[in-house]
């Protein structure tokens, strides 16, 4: 699958930044609660030799260890408790080593083969889509860590186009009501270098927001990682007073005022302040549930 060559390019991101580091620089804290980078890249270890184990079949023992877990947040302590006993160059071969036979499996796979995971099975093509956006989701916790800028590439449409798929999936783990169907919206987001919007939707969807696809105020930290407050301009329902858009978790509309191209109200789509350990789409960047496989303790063995 060709997806597979862009999720490496992904993490080699991380790999060149956390190769880097001395060995103070791994414990440094992430804005994940207990998590040190250390913490989070043992995660990405871990998680990859689960998703292996569900690529290859094997995912009712994934599912029986994450449902004998007391809760999502003991299984995934479990996980990372393993590189906690580990020097940073240990934790980084792990690593390499869980991503190359991941990646491996998922080379051998049609991209509409079925993949359980999570909430049930899923594409392989999606399958590897997910594991960009929680390479890059734990990534951006490096990053913070070290107070580094992260490079925005154009592989942030892939997490652009699983935020907007999995925002059903969301509101209904939240609890909280579609303000709209998923159909009535469409999400043009600018890329990091310019050029064509990429577009989320029908063309035809009478609610519509647009806006950046930055890693630090635009649409995949919106949806994903609840970060600070997001310009969008919007038309139609979709994000009004009372919307709970684009995560589910509470009222993020800060007002509004009169665009200058079309009169369309501009408003300010916020999230609380990096809301720490919580994901819009129930797994980018959910630390203290569990992240992803807090979905799969939930859900126990099939």
């Amino acid at each position: 699958m060709p997806i597979v060559a862009e999720l490496r390019a992904e993490q080699a991101v991380l790999d060149e930044l956390v190769a880097g580091l001395a060995p103070d620089q791994w414990l440094l804290s992430t804005p994940a609660p207990g998590w040190d980078v250390r913490d989070s890249v043992s995660h990405l270890a871990a998680i990859d030799e689960l998703a292996l184990e569900c690529v290859e079949g094997r995912h009712e023992a994934a599912f029986a260890r994450a449902g004998a877990a007391e809760s999502p947040e003991a299984f995934g302590e479990a996980l990372i408790e393993p590189g906690r006993s580990r020097s940073p160059e240990e934790v980084l071969a792990w690593w390499r080593a869980a991503r190359e036979r991941l990646s491996d499996a998922l080379l051998a796979l049609d991209p509409a083969d079925r993949v359980v995971w999570g909430a049930g099975p899923m594409a392989a093509r999606s399958f590897a889509t997910a594991r960009i956006m929680e390479c890059w989701a734990h990534g951006l916790d490096c990053f913070a860590a070290v107070e580094v800028e992260p490079a925005e590439t154009d592989r942030l449409r892939h997490v652009c186009h699983l935020a907007y798929r999995a925002l059903p999936y969301a509101f209904r783990v939240a609890g909280r009501p579609m303000p709209a169907p998923l159909e009535e919206l469409r999400i043009d987001v600018e890329p990091p270098g310019g050029g064509e919007p990429w577009g989320y939707g029908p063309e035809d969807a009478p609610q519509r927001i647009t806006g950046s696809a930055g890693s630090g105020p635009g649409w995949p930290c919106s949806a994903c990682r609840r970060r600070r407050p997001v310009p969008w301009r919007r038309r139609g329902r979709w994000p009004s007073r009372r919307s709970r858009w684009p995560g589910p978790s509470s009222d993020r509309v800060r007002g509004s005022q009169r665009g200058s191209d079309d009169d369309a109200p501009v408003v300010r789509i916020g999230v609380q302040p990096h809301r720490r350990g919580r994901s819009a789409c129930g797994g980018a960047a959910a630390r203290r549930r569990g992240c992803a496989l807090g979905r799969l303790a939930r859900r126990g063995p099939r």
